[in-house]
C-alpha cells in the first residue's frame, strides 16, 4: 500500500507539471503572437532663449523657407533647420505677420505703420515704413484697425497690399469712412547680387486704389480677415451691420460671395494642387471642387472657429484648443470622417497653425514651437473623443 501511495503521489505531481508546463507554453505562443505595442511619439518643444513669452502664431512656407510670426519678431527656419530673426521688438501682436514668397509684413505697435520686411536680408536697412508720410491722402489720425483673434486683416498679393484704418473715437470726424484701400507698392529687384525684391524707400507707393462698394450707403468700416487669391483677396468685412465676404480685385473691383450678404466670417482658406477650393469660418467647412469662392458647398458644422491646413490631399483640423484632427474622404460625403490625432505633449496649448517642412511638422502655440516627424504626425488616437460632443462637428451628407 506505502509503494501504490507513492506512485500515485508522483503520478499526480508529474501531471500537474505537465499541466503547467503546457499552460506556461500557451501562454508564452499567445504573447508572440501579439502585435509589438508601439512606443508613444511626441511633439517635442523646440527651445529657443529669444522666444522670451514662447508665443508663436501663423507660419508661411515660400521655397526652403518657414516662416513664422512670433510675440516679439517674425523669423523664419531655413532647409538646414537653421533659425533666424528679425531684430525688431516693436511689433503690434493682434495683428501677426503675414508672408509672401518676396516680403514679411507686420504692424508697428502704435498702429500708425505696417512695417515691410524683404525676404532676401531678413535686415532693417531695406525696411519700409508705410504710414501717412508716404501713403496718399492718409491723415496722421488713422490708425491700423485690428481683425479677430489673430486672423490677417491685411494681405499682400504681388506688390498690391489691403489693409483697413480708423480713427480714434476722440478724433475729430472718427466716422470717416475711406478706411479699407488697396496701395500698389513700388518693388523692384535688389540690385545688390542677391535675388529677390525691396520696396523703394524714397517713393514706396505708386497708387492708392480706393473700394467703392457699398450697402445702403454704407461703406467698408474694416476688415475682418483677408486671404491673397488669384488676382485679389478674399475677405470679410463689416459694412452696413453686416459681416459678409467678398473677392476683392486689384482694381478695387468687389463680388458678394453670397448674394444674399448672409454673415459668413472666414477663418481659413487654402486651395489644392489641383484647384479645389477648402474654407472654413465661424460655423463649418466648406469645398468647392472646381475652386471657385461662389460656388462653396457645406460639407461640415461646428459650434467653433474652425483652422486647417492641407497637406498634399490630407486636411489637418483644429480649433484653437490642444486637439489635431484629420478629415478623411471629405470628397466623399457618403465616407467623410473626422479623426483624433495623437497630441501628446501639446496639452493644455492653444495651437495657432500646423505646418509641414523638412519631412516635419511645425505646431505653433501659445506656449511654444513643437515639432513631430512626418510619419509620426499621422497616429491616430486611441482615446479619443467624439468631435460631435466635443467641438460639435456635424456632417452635411
Amino acid at each position: 500500500m506505502k509503494n501504490l501511495s507513492k506512485i500515485l503521489s508522483c503520478t499526480f505531481w508529474t501531471l500537474c507539471l505537465i499541466v503547467l508546463s503546457t499552460f506556461l507554453l500557451s501562454c508564452n505562443k499567445e504573447m508572440d503572437d501579439t502585435e509589438p505595442v508601439l512606443e508613444l511619439v511626441k511633439f517635442e518643444r523646440l527651445s529657443n532663449l529669444v522666444w522670451g513669452r514662447a508665443d508663436v502664431g501663423r507660419f508661411g512656407k515660400f521655397d526652403d523657407r518657414l516662416y513664422y510670426s512670433n510675440i516679439n519678431n517674425p523669423g523664419y527656419f531655413d532647409e538646414d533647420g537653421r533659425q533666424n530673426q528679425f531684430a525688431f521688438r516693436s511689433f503690434d501682436m493682434r495683428f501677426g505677420h503675414v508672408f509672401s514668397e518676396q516680403f514679411t509684413v507686420g504692424v508697428e505697435s502704435n498702429r500708425r505703420s505696417l512695417i515691410i520686411i524683404p525676404n532676401i536680408d531678413y535686415s532693417s536697412s531695406n525696411t519700409v515704413f508705410l504710414n501717412a508720410r508716404n501713403i496718399p491722402e492718409l491723415s496722421t489720425e488713422f490708425l491700423l484697425k485690428p481683425g479677430w483673434s489673430e486672423i490677417p486683416n491685411f494681405a499682400l498679393n504681388e506688390n498690391f497690399l489691403i489693409s483697413a484704418w480708423e480713427k480714434p473715437w476722440y478724433s475729430e470726424n472718427p466716422n470717416q469712412r475711406e478706411n479699407v484701400f488697396i496701395l500698389e507698392l513700388n518693388a523692384r529687384e535688389n540690385g545688390m547680387g542677391e535675388n529677390g525684391q525691396v520696396i523703394d524707400r524714397n517713393e514706396p507707393v505708386i497708387n492708392k486704389i480706393s473700394i467703392d462698394y457699398q450697402i445702403e450707403g454704407f461703406s467698408m468700416e474694416d476688415l475682418i480677415s483677408v486671404f491673397p487669391f488669384e488676382d485679389g483677396w478674399i475677405a470679410s468685412a463689416n459694412i452696413a451691420g453686416l459681416q459678409p465676404s467678398f473677392f476683392i480685385e486689384k482694381n478695387g473691383n468687389v463680388s458678394p460671395l453670397f448674394n444674399d450678404l448672409r454673415r459668413f466670417v472666414i477663418f481659413g482658406l487654402q486651395t489644392s494642387e489641383s484647384g479645389e477650393l477648402f474654407v472654413s469660418n465661424e460655423g463649418g467647412f466648406y469645398y468647392s471642387p472646381s475652386g471657385s469662392p461662389f460656388t462653396l458647398n457645406q460639407i461640415a458644422t461646428a459650434n467653433v472657429d474652425l483652422r486647417f491646413r492641407l497637406i498634399g490631399d490630407r486636411i489637418i483640423v483644429w480649433v484653437g484648443m490642444d486637439k489635431l484632427y484629420e478629415l478623411k474622404n471629405y470628397r466623399d460625403t457618403s465616407e467623410i470622417s473626422l479623426v483624433e490625432l495623437e497630441n501628446s505633449g501639446l496639452e493644455g496649448l492653444l495651437i495657432k497653425d500646423v505646418e509641414l517642412f523638412q519631412e516635419k511638422f511645425y505646431v505653433s502655440t501659445n506656449g511654444g514651437l513643437f515639432l513631430k516627424d512626418q510619419e509620426d504626425f499621422w497616429t491616430e488616437k486611441e482615446l479619443s473623443s467624439d468631435p460631435t460632443l466635443d467641438i460639435g462637428w456635424e456632417f452635411v451628407r
